[in-house]
């Protein structure tokens, strides 16, 4: 039994990868998005909330190599503010305004999140089973 907890436990966390990007590319592919904004409504919420409505990002895995990201509903973003505290959110959520940054709190609750782009330190995006393909 403790066998087969360990090899589930072990595919779950196999699956799961995180990627780096600065926050100014962060910011700039933000800024590309077509309808950046624009207010979606899923069956899964309760609430209204800005989409940036990416389907791929341009980031580092983890050996430093520059690779588009397929983004999809679980995709999240782990941003880190230079005094320490973290935002959490699922990339979806991530919009920009002149030089902020917002997200969405919960897709269920609601509730935003602000933060200047001078004042972020670091940008992971974490993917469950990525798909990613060479950036040229």
């Amino acid at each position: 039994m403790k066998y087969i907890i360990y090899l589930l436990l072990l595919s779950v966390c196999s699956s799961c990868a995180s990627f780096q990007i600065t926050s100014s590319q962060f910011a700039e592919q933000l800024r590309s998005s077509p309808v950046n904004g624009k207010s979606v409504s899923k069956k899964t919420t309760l609430i209204k909330y800005k989409s940036n409505y990416l389907d791929r990002i341009k980031c580092m895995d983890k050996k430093g190599n520059e690779v588009w990201l397929k983004v999809d509903s679980n995709t999240q973003v782990l941003l880190k503010r230079k005094d320490g505290s973290y935002i959490q959110g699922y990339f979806d959520t991530f919009t920009i305004s002149n030089d902020s940054i917002f997200s969405v709190e919960s897709r269920i609750a609601g509730g935003r999140h602000l933060t200047m782009l001078d004042q972020i330190e670091n940008i992971k995006i974490k993917a469950e089973f990525p798909k990613t393909e060479p950036a040229h």
